[in-house]
């Protein structure tokens, strides 16, 4: 049997050019569980949840249990809400008959409310690839961003750019499943060298990116020089 409660503890939102919210939430402990449903609304509070225009999807939009980095503290981050409207937000679950549990506790704010916004918000592409604000990648490339870019005036100028083109690439790459892992595979180099920053600081990671560079460099002309020989002999 499903629980019919599901208390929402956490949500914010990042209100720069466009709106993405993550909520987390108790898990479900019974071994049947397939996945959740998240129904949203705008306007006044209550059911019916029949929230349109969302990236992933109109109300109810469905999360499954394999989707999670980590099923005790699943999260979700929906994507392409609206300025400056007060959302509504309840969650149920479902198990692998297809029985529903009842709506949890609604989660109302506004989305325009500079108060609920997170300093580790704005890294849309990322987001929006990896699922979720609270993504452990994603924190990475945020806390880069704050302490290595932002405080000088071409990082920052680098953000500002960022910031005005890849919200609408966000929200293409976040409807997609195939373009999301073909994204995270692509920021992946990028990852471990925000994470080697992070650890070592700038110097040391400039030094690292020269030793890779220049080994994948002695490995390509390597290989140019096998298959040379190869089709000469």
């Amino acid at each position: 049997m499903l629980f019919f409660f599901i208390p929402i503890f956490f949500c914010f939102v990042s209100p720069v050019y466009a709106v993405d919210v993550t909520i987390a939430w108790s898990p479900n402990t019974e071994s049947d569980v397939e996945g959740y449903r998240l129904y949203y609304k705008t306007g006044f509070n209550g059911p019916p949840y029949n929230g349109v225009g969302a990236t992933q999807g109109d109300a109810p939009i469905t999360i499954w249990t394999d989707e999670f980095y980590n099923p005790e503290q699943p999260e979700f981050t929906i994507h392409g809400l609206n300025e400056n409207e007060t959302y509504h937000f309840v969650l149920t679950a479902y198990d692998i008959d297809g029985y529903e549990s009842a709506y949890s506790d609604e989660v109302s704010f506004n989305s325009g409310d500079d108060g609920a916004y997170d300093g580790g918000g704005g890294c849309f592409i990322a987001t929006a690839a990896y699922g979720s604000l609270m993504a452990p990648h994603v924190k990475i490339l945020c806390e880069f961003r704050d302490r290595f870019l932002l405080p000088n005036r071409f990082g920052k100028s680098f953000v500002d750019f960022y910031y005005k083109h890849s919200p609408s690439a966000a929200n293409f790459i976040a409807g997609y499943g195939a373009l999301r892992a073909m994204v995270r595979v692509t920021l992946v180099p990028v990852v471990g060298i925000s994470w080697t920053a992070l650890k070592m600081g700038p110097g040391p990671t400039v030094l690292v990116v020269l030793f890779f560079g220049i080994g994948l460099m002695a490995l390509y002309r390597k290989g140019r020089k096998m298959l040379f020989r190869k089709i000469h002999c």
